[in-house]
């Protein structure tokens, strides 16, 4: 039997009609084909209709910022990817409104002794980390007859992928801190971490470990905890090592950041 020239074929495009286009298919009319395709009741088309309105800017946007709130999961997480690089105010704006946290699954927990303890992710992205409170402190005699205390770590690590514990070393980062330290960074290379926090003498101690070794091997310290004349802190609160663990980066309350090369215990500025 002949083909109707007037009907179109199966892979032709129409305009207009009642039944919804292919999720793979072409839509024409730009703008207003993505708007058709967002306004669909099919997940899958409003899915696609985002990666298109992106590019419309403040209309496009706006119906993105829209997608935040779609039924779809799915739809909301990939609307919020695109916006959050746009620094448009509005979009900003709906980016801090908008909570992704609520679609992470906790996979394991693990308990610690102290719910302040420093954490970090090893570079080889396996294993996690942890300076943890020991349970036990020392006492350290200076020449002048006083006495500072200091307080043991227990230094553990644990297998990203299962939470199993894959090490714990008791006592071996003894350090002269005030408190059980709050911060610790490895280099890039894995070799060298450091801990960082205040000590007794209101002053900032940073140790710098050999990680294979478990041996110190630089302790930065001096810096007084608050600034001659002013009320400014100078707590920690970030270090940073360098991919060959020879300089260390530090940012306190104060508002700044000092560099150190760890080789000459220098300041660099």
């Amino acid at each position: 039997m002949s083909e109707n020239p007037n009907q179109p074929r199966e892979y032709d495009a129409v305009l207009g009609g009642k039944n919804p286009p292919p999720v793979d298919g072409v839509v024409l009319g730009g703008l207003s084909g993505a708007k058709q395709r967002f306004a669909s009741s099919d997940e899958n088309y409003r899915f696609l209709a985002l990666s298109q309105l992106i590019n419309y800017r403040q209309e496009g946007w706006d119906l993105v910022i829209q997608a935040l709130k779609d039924p779809s999961k799915r739809v909301q997480l990939a609307a919020y990817k695109l916006l959050r690089d746009i620094s448009e105010l509005k979009v900003k704006q709906a980016i801090l409104e908008f909570n992704p946290y609520r679609f992470f699954e906790c996979v394991y927990t693990i308990e610690l002794n102290r719910n302040d303890a420093a954490i970090a992710i090893h570079p080889d992205g396996k294993t996690l980390v942890c300076c943890d409170a020991g349970g036990s402190s020392f006492e350290e005699p200076q020449r002048d007859g006083s006495i500072v205390g200091g307080a043991y770590i227990d230094f553990k690590k644990w297998d990203l992928k299962t939470g199993k514990s894959l090490r714990t070393i008791s006592k071996i980062f003894g350090t002269r801190m005030n408190d059980y330290s709050k911060h610790l960074t490895f280099s890039a290379d894995a070799q060298t971490l450091a801990i960082g926090d205040s000590q007794h003498d209101s002053t900032i101690r940073t140790e710098i470990w050999n990680f294979n070794t478990e041996q110190l091997s630089h302790v930065i310290s001096g810096q007084p905890l608050w600034e001659s004349g002013t009320r400014r802190r100078n707590t920690l609160t970030a270090i940073a090592l360098s991919s060959d663990g020879k300089i260390l980066a530090s940012g306190n309350e104060a508002g700044n950041i000092l560099v150190w090369d760890l080789e000459t215990k220098q300041n660099i500025y």
